[in-house]
């Protein structure tokens, strides 16, 4: 099974940098497995709504489901794009904790 980022990362709504942006439900940003929503350029009054799961509980959830294999990648910017102006922002301010992980049932 393989699972991709689940977490919050705070990307305001300016002009949609990114083709995205992000807001929370309440006062404070969520926390985990509360939600928040999710904006694309593509369909701008769709809020879709994500849980934040950070990738710490989606390791420990992949373990407790009964998969004993977990492959961990961070994301990371194709290089011959890792210096566009819209990638560099997205990466230098929000910080992302973007990831990508590979579950497998380890054999006995």
């Amino acid at each position: 099974m393989q699972v991709t980022d689940f977490s919050w990362v705070d990307m305001q709504g300016s002009e949609f940098w990114g083709g995205m942006y992000t807001k929370h439900k309440g006062d404070a940003p969520p926390k985990e497995f509360e939600p928040f929503e999710f904006y694309i350029e593509k369909a701008p009054t769709d809020a879709f709504d994500i849980f934040h799961i950070p990738a710490n509980i989606m390791f420990k959830a992949g373990y407790a489901a009964g998969f004993g294999h977990v492959d961990f990648t961070l994301q990371y910017p194709d290089p011959a794009h890792r210096e566009d102006p819209v990638i560099r922002r997205y990466i230098d301010t929000c910080d992302p904790p973007d990831y990508v992980m590979k579950f497998k049932f380890a054999k006995k």
